[in-house]
């Protein structure tokens, strides 16, 4: 297990080694004239270079946008492209002192593309202020303090994973995490480096802590020791979070989403806290309800959406976000039952049913798709479409792999089957789930090969 972990200043990483490759992409993003205004694609890997461009990137004054390691390369290109943003410079070796860039905390500083609703991602665009206050709050919610170790144990092309990041520069703390492409389990990282605090983990993260823990006990004792093991991204089935509570584990239990920075409310469960308790309202935010419909306002929003060259509101009137989920309130606290549009959440990733439907429509047989989330015991919900065909032959495995140059992996369907006869042509969800066990299958994802030390639940890092 190759580990790394650094220390995080207010320029990112502190070690002069790094600092040094952030000041040399600082000379290539300068002799070609990216600043100000200007947006650049920054691939979020895991590792300290890939970091030290953003920083880069930020210092310019420029606007990274994010993108997914793991996505194929033309959906890297497609996202870029929407975008406006220009190719990343390779580092080059400083001949001359770089002018110092203009600061404006209002500028737009990063984009985070997230699920769409019209086949192609949503690029929401953060500004170094709203990312300031996110850390600020979600530092004091977890008490992360200059002392600390933050594990990046999600992506940092998520806003989760960045805010871990940026966190940290705020704070002055460390980061831990895996370095390079390899899928590692959470709990042999835990063990592996002591002097982390801090996790952020979704719901599949925390069973597979759970089921690691009743084969070494000494699990239990790595986990109590740390600050804040953070629960969010998904809804986190009670029955786990309570095996977590009674082991003695620090779970904090989040909400949050890309447009508000992450986490909105936090804090620490009890045994009387509801099914879908998400702790408290963070300083500033304030929320309401439309019926079961959950609104947000925060210091943390984004300032938009990037759309067409600029950018576009993504509030109502009076600044309130429409969240999509549903829920209700408790004595400040928020409690989160479902959502309200068809995005469902797959081991912390969004999946977007339209941008399936999209791609799977694109293949000139077929005549109509519906895509659901079928649940699953390990992910939480995966995809199944149903399909309808001009009678063609359709080589599935083919367009499977056709959907995969376009598509991240946690977006592809686990399986295909036949739209039956009697199911409408603009069948409902319900109706849909009811006609899926009879339905005929066309195609079924392989089970994975697995090695000797196999993919976990509680896996981080780029793999498989």
């Amino acid at each position: 297990m190759d580990v790394i972990t650094f220390q995080m200043g207010p320029g990112g990483i502190v070690d002069p080694h790094w600092q040094g490759v952030r000041a040399a992409y600082e000379h290539s993003l300068w002799a070609e004239g990216i600043g100000a205004g200007v947006r650049v694609g920054v691939r979020a890997s895991l590792d300290a270079e890939a970091i030290s461009a953003l920083f880069a990137v930020v210092r310019r004054g420029a606007c990274a946008v994010l993108l997914n390691p793991r996505d194929p390369e033309a959906r890297r290109t497609a996202v870029c492209a929407q975008a406006g943003a220009a190719s990343l410079p390779a580092p080059s070796a400083p001949s001359c002192t770089v002018p110092a860039a203009d600061p404006d905390p209002s500028r737009p500083t990063v984009i985070v593309p997230t699920s769409g609703s019209s086949g192609e991602p949503r690029l929401i665009v953060h500004s170094a202020a709203t990312l300031v206050e996110a850390a600020v709050r979600a530092s004091k919610a977890c008490s992360f303090a200059a002392d600390d170790c933050w594990a990046l144990t999600i992506p940092w092309h998520h806003v989760g994973g960045l805010g871990i990041l940026m966190r940290a520069a705020l704070v002055g703390a460390r980061v831990a995490m895996v370095r390079g492409e390899a899928s590692v389990p959470l709990h042999a990282f835990l063990l592996a480096v002591p002097s982390v605090t801090h996790a952020s983990i979704v719901p599949t993260q925390l069973a597979g802590l759970l089921h690691a823990a009743r084969q070494d006990p000494s699990l239990h004792e790595r986990i109590r020791a740390m600050k804040a093991l953070v629960v969010g991204g998904a809804s986190c089935p009670i029955d786990w979070r309570n095996q977590a509570r009674a082991n003695g584990w620090p779970l904090v239990m989040t909400y949050g989403m890309t447009e508000t920075g992450a986490m909105v409310a936090a804090g620490r469960p009890t045994p009387e806290s509801a099914d879908g308790w998400s702790g408290r309202w963070l300083d500033g935010v304030v929320a309401k309800r439309l019926g079961a419909d959950l609104f947000v306002r925060s210091p943390t929003m984004a300032l938009g959406a990037w759309r067409d060259g600029a950018i576009e509101p993504i509030v109502e009137v009076g600044g309130w976000l429409r969240t999509n989920d549903q829920g209700r309130f408790e004595q400040g606290t928020v409690i989160v039952s479902g959502r309200s549009d068809r995005v469902f959440i797959s081991g912390g990733e969004n999946v977007d049913p339209v941008e399936l439907e999209t791609q799977l429509l694109h293949h000139a047989a077929l005549l109509g798709a519906r895509v659901i989330g079928v649940p699953h015991d390990r992910w939480g919900m995966r995809p199944a479409a149903f399909v309808r065909t001009d009678g063609s032959a359709v080589d599935w495995d083919a367009l499977v792999t056709s959907l995969a140059e376009h598509l991240p992996r946690h977006a592809l369907p686990d399986s295909i089957v036949e739209w039956p006869a009697d199911l409408p042509h603009k069948a409902s969800l319900a109706q849909c789930h009811a006609a899926l066990p009879a339905a005929r299958v066309l195609w079924s994802k392989p089970a994975p090969e697995r090695s000797a030390v196999g993919e976990a639940a509680d896996g981080i890092g780029h793999g498989n």
